[in-house]
Order: C-alpha cells, then structure tokens, then sequence
C-alpha cells in the first residue's frame, strides 16, 4: 500500500462533481454535468 500512496496509485474519495477516468486522471463528472444544464 506505502509503495502505490508513493506512485500516486491510490485512489482516494473526490469531492462532489470529480470522478476518476479510466485512465487515472481526475476529470469533470460527466454525470453531473447533464443534471446542471438542466436546472437553469
């Protein structure tokens, strides 16, 4: 575990409104962001 927290291979909860790609990288929920155009 040590060894991936050193690699940054660890993922850990994000704030609302951030997810994990596939890949690894933080992006945008896609999921929120749908609901967000609809509320104006």
């Amino acid at each position: 575990m040590r060894n991936k927290a050193r690699r940054w291979e660890t993922e850990m909860p994000l704030p609302i409104g951030l997810t994990y790609h596939l890949n690894g990288s933080v992006v945008l929920d896609p999921a929120l962001s749908r609901w967000q155009g609809r509320s104006s």
